[in-house]
């Protein structure tokens, strides 16, 4: 059996019209090598279905592209999501503003991409997050500009009604109890 030809389906402003439903949709896309493109806001507008939704689409989702948002709370979530390094932290301690030498370095975790990045990415800017079989690869990048396709007229399509059938008559039968009622 062949393999089906890969078809492209984009959602934009996906929160205007999800329902429960999606989610299988998601989850049997991919056997159907039907790549699904979800865009919408913020994380909030998932849970316009339910938290349970909210989960599915996001962890059966293989590749995140976020941009500039404002939401606190999802960019919280992606600034997790994206993961931490281990840096060095170096601090030393002054008197009266006069370094004393003394001091720590230790190793602490940082977020490869702070929540703040998220907040203040500029237009066409973004962060993509792409797994592989190596593990997962975080890349902030600008997105080049496209020209706008040529507009292309559609045809007309003229409507021709249909007759419509009629339906054969169907003979009621009453019972005795419809009787009654309808004597009193």
């Amino acid at each position: 059996m062949t393999k089906p030809q890969f078809f492209s389906c984009i959602l934009d402003d996906f929160q205007d019209y999800i329902y429960e439903g999606f989610g299988s949709l998601l989850n049997k896309s991919r056997s159907a090598n039907v790549g699904v493109v979800f865009s919408h806001q913020a994380l909030g507008d998932l849970d316009k279905v339910s938290e349970a939704f909210r989960n599915v689409v996001l962890t059966n989702t293989n590749i995140k592209v976020v941009m500039r948002m404002n939401d606190p709370e999802t960019c919280d979530h992606f600034a997790k999501t994206f993961g931490t390094k281990t840096t060095t932290k170096v601090t030393k301690k002054t008197k009266a503003g006069d370094d004393t030498g003394d001091g720590t370095i230790r190793d602490v975790e940082e977020f490869n991409f702070h929540p703040n990045v998220f907040k203040r990415l500029g237009t066409g800017h973004g962060v993509v997050s792409i797994p592989h079989r190596d593990g997962v690869q975080n890349i902030k990048l600008k997105f080049s500009m496209r020209e706008n396709l040529p507009s292309v007229p559609l045809p007309l399509v003229s409507k021709v009604p249909k007759p419509v059938k009629e339906m054969p008559e169907i003979e009621k039968k009453t019972t005795q109890k419809e009787t009654e009622v309808s004597d009193v």
